[in-house]
């Protein structure tokens, strides 16, 4: 996949503490400690969790000190994580997020709504898994943003579903109108043949794939 839950973070940053989905819930504790950029759960088993890096993990610490969500670096074991404040971009290194101990942790997931975001946008760009691999650094940065959007629309959807608020229609409505407009602006370079040149291109405002 193109995306992670941390990139959902950046737009989102109320995802993941306050907004969730219950069966989407991958492990949770009260027994969390945290170092700098490791975080530990004894007794827990990440691996068979699922947890792994662009994951985001809630932490909170009684003192209301640590209250935030954080990026999973890496699985470093069953109960052991590298952790960082959203970092600007993935070259940059970890940064610490503190210290604690007894911390009630949590690591959800909208991986669904991710994979069901870039299946449909897939398909209504007709794209295929092949012609996505072939896209140029730039046209891939588009992608994902409006793959980020798509699956912001579904998220809130889904969220609806659990919870019926008005809150969360309003942002599917605004996610909707976003993604709109990021598919409209779609400017796609193909690079079919491998050669580093891109020989096709695709418009976003329903024009289709022409050849160089």
């Amino acid at each position: 996949m193109l995306t992670n839950d941390v990139d959902l973070l950046v737009y989102e940053p109320g995802l993941f503490k306050a907004w969730w989905i219950a069966h989407q819930q991958r492990c949770r504790g009260g027994n969390g400690t945290l170092g700098g950029t490791t975080f530990t759960a004894s007794g827990m088993d990440f691996v068979a969790a699922g947890v792994q890096a662009g994951d985001v993990l809630y932490l909170t610490s009684i003192d209301g000190v640590i209250d935030g969500c954080y990026e999973i670096i890496e699985r470093l074991s069953a109960t052991q994580l590298t952790i960082s404040m959203v970092r600007g971009d993935v070259s940059e290194p970890p940064i610490a997020v503190g210290s604690g101990t007894d911390l009630a942790w949590r690591i959800s997931t909208f991986l669904p709504q991710r994979a069901q975001g870039e299946r449909l946008l897939s398909e209504r760009l007709h794209l295929t898994p092949a012609a996505i691999e072939t896209l140029s650094a730039e046209s891939r940065r588009q992608f994902r943003t409006a793959l980020i959007t798509a699956s912001l629309v579904l998220i809130f959807e889904a969220l609806i579903q659990q919870d019926d608020d008005d809150l969360f229609e309003r942002k599917k409505n605004v996610y909707r109108q976003l993604l709109e407009s990021a598919i409209c602006r779609l400017r796609l370079e193909l690079d079919t043949t491998g050669d580093g040149r891109p020989d096709a291109t695709f418009a976003g405002d329903n024009q289709p794939l022409k050849r160089r």
